[in-house]
């Protein structure tokens, strides 16, 4: 849950930089601002603090042409002022204000706080509940005040003892802390602990120290090291790692930090159509909960939303209109802040009323048939799906294979023969749901079993397959009409009275009507049939179905010509079986 504490408990003394949040660098630096005018002040005074000579108060006068006498300014006008050769130690600027944030210009009271007002030594800014700031110095260096924050340049009213300008004192609160290596090195210090951090030559440092109001002090080093003093006992903690600090005792050995949690929703640069939005994030080993902070901007300066003590990977957060930033910090069972994740931008274009998820179609390429209500996919199919939300665009979606979630790809791969079911779940970027209805069908990438014999007798050939009978005239069994008898050698002529029919066990038998009857595949060669008797070709597919078989005659081999007899189930699975027809032998002795 988020910490309780009031906005003033919080004390940072900054001499030279000081932060509650994230210090970054920035290519930009003041070049105007307001300034408010103390007592004792003139235009003089402020040419010689801006521009670095009083001479210089033209300048200011030609900003401020409402100023009638250029001898008289009165306390508490806000004047206009350019900002030319001032250094970082002596002024920032409030560059950022996010709900209530209050300035304190001493020695004015308190009073909401307005951008580009200057801030000079001994001037605060304190951020309320759900409220930022952000503080641009003249080096460009900017410093992001979190909520419930209390910030002084140089030593505020409410510090008690004196505080060397190198020195950042944190109260009670957080504070991240980031500076290059040229920065000069300044000290955290929070009650009986001092941090000193580091940066490597040419590198960045940063570090993130809290204090709350009971407990041990906690020191995270993101970039470079720090030295953390306490208890008469110093250690240094290297990037990446974190250690805690007892009042008075030496800090505890370093513990690495959790690395930084993989956003799912929103995703970066994406649009919505919703004020009420899901966050989800992908679970970091190690963690015990989670800190979620929406901003209006990637350093958090505009501070929207944070929420602490998450101990799910997803919370719904109502925004605005506009581009928002959003970030995760995963939290260790010690209490040490993990790495934040990179801030992902994200805009609700509208709040429109969609209430509809979203659609999904299928779309099959390849070899696929329909048979008795049931879809049969062949080797070489592909299942494309098309999901569409028109209102607010589709946000994410999601692939089930028979209750397992796969990559979508994987609907267009070969998949384990049999029965399989496709379900997608999508999303819109209105946040609605939807499940698709399943998409189920037959993988068939096995080739019809062929066997062939006598109507009588041992059948020695054995491949898979199924035939499909249907009912002819006056229901006298007879082929389905995809399967055909393929004549496509001339010479290989049916004699006397054979007839096709449809043998018991659903197949093709040629037989004789009760005399011997031959089938000449070429001269000279004959298969011969007893009365009665018959050859059977039998094509069995249990899953789509035979298509068509077709019998041919091969006489490549001049010595031994080979009946041929092919079969195609209904998705092009193809298998064949050739027996030798031998000059005045009977098929089937092979």
């Amino acid at each position: 849950m988020r910490r309780a504490h009031s906005c003033c408990g919080l004390v940072a003394s900054l001499a030279l930089l000081l932060s509650s949040a994230v210090v970054a660098q920035d290519e930009s630096a003041i070049a105007e601002g307001w300034h408010v005018v103390r007592p004792g002040e003139t235009l003089w005074s402020l040419a010689e603090r801006y521009l670095g000579s009083d001479e210089n108060w033209p300048v200011l006068h030609a900003l401020n042409p409402e100023i009638e006498d250029p001898h008289w300014i009165a306390p508490g006008d806000r004047v206009r002022v350019r900002v030319e050769g001032v250094t970082s130690l002596e002024m920032a600027q409030i560059s950022k204000v996010s709900r209530r944030v209050e300035e304190q210009l001493s020695p004015h009271p308190w009073v909401p706080s307005n951008e580009e007002d200057l801030l000079n030594p001994r001037d605060g800014v304190r951020t309320f509940e759900a409220s930022s700031s952000e503080l641009l110095f003249p080096d460009a260096t900017r410093l992001v005040i979190s909520e419930d924050s209390l910030v002084f340049l140089g030593h505020g009213g409410r510090v008690e003892r004196e505080v060397r300008r190198d020195e950042i004192e944190i109260v009670v609160g957080q504070a991240d802390y980031g500076a290059g290596s040229e920065a000069e090195a300044r000290s955290l210090i929070l009650g009986g602990s001092r941090v000193q951090p580091a940066a490597a030559s040419g590198e960045r440092s940063s570090a993130r120290v809290r204090k709350p109001e009971t407990g041990a002090v906690e020191v995270m080093i993101f970039e470079g090291q720090g030295a953390v003093e306490s208890g008469g006992a110093s250690q240094v903690v290297e990037a990446g790692m974190g250690t805690l600090v007892e009042e008075g005792e030496p800090p505890s050995p370093p513990e690495a930090l959790l690395v930084a949690a993989e956003i799912e929703s929103p995703a970066a640069q994406s649009e919505w159509y919703v004020a009420d939005l899901a966050f989800s994030w992908k679970p970091v080993d190690g963690a015990k909960s989670y800190v979620l902070e929406v901003c209006g901007d990637p350093h958090c300066g505009l501070l929207e939303t944070r929420q602490t003590g998450l101990d799910a990977t997803a919370s719904n957060v109502s925004v605005s209109l506009g581009l928002h930033y959003w970030r995760v910090t995963a939290v260790s069972e010690s209490g040490l802040d993990g790495f934040p994740s990179e801030p992902a931008a994200f805009t609700v274009v509208s709040t429109s009323a969609d209430t509809e998820g979203p659609t999904v179609a299928w779309r099959v390429s390849g070899p696929n048939v329909e048979r008795r209500g049931k879809t049969y996919l062949g080797v070489g199919a592909r299942v494309e799906i098309d999901v569409e939300d028109s209102a607010s665009g589709v946000e994410s979606w999601e692939v089930m294979l028979d209750g397992t979630p796969v990559e979508p790809e994987v609907a267009q791969e070969v998949w384990e023969k049999g029965s399989h079911k496709l379900v997608v779940v999508a999303r819109d970027r209105a946040g609605n749901e939807a499940t698709s209805e399943p998409f189920r069908f037959i993988y068939d990438p096995q080739p019809p079993r062929i066997r062939i014999g006598f109507e009588i007798g041992r059948v020695f050939h054995n491949f898979r397959g199924e035939v499909e009978p249907v009912e002819g005239p006056a229901g006298r069994r007879r082929f389905s009409a995809d399967l055909t008898w393929s004549l496509t050698d001339e010479s290989w002529q049916p004699v006397g009275e054979g007839e096709w029919t449809l043998g018991k066990t659903f197949g093709f038998s040629l037989r004789s009507s009760g005399k011997r009857t031959r089938i000449y595949p070429q001269k000279g060669a004959a298969l011969r049939l007893k009365p009665g008797r018959g050859a059977r070709v039998l094509t069995i597919d249990k899953l789509s179905g035979p298509g068509e078989v077709v019998f041919r005659v091969d006489r490549t081999d001049e010595v031994e010509p080979r009946l041929i007899v092919e079969a195609v189930d209904r998705l092009g699975n193809r298998s064949s079986v050739s027996w030798p027809l031998s000059k005045g032998r009977r098929w089937g002795s092979n």
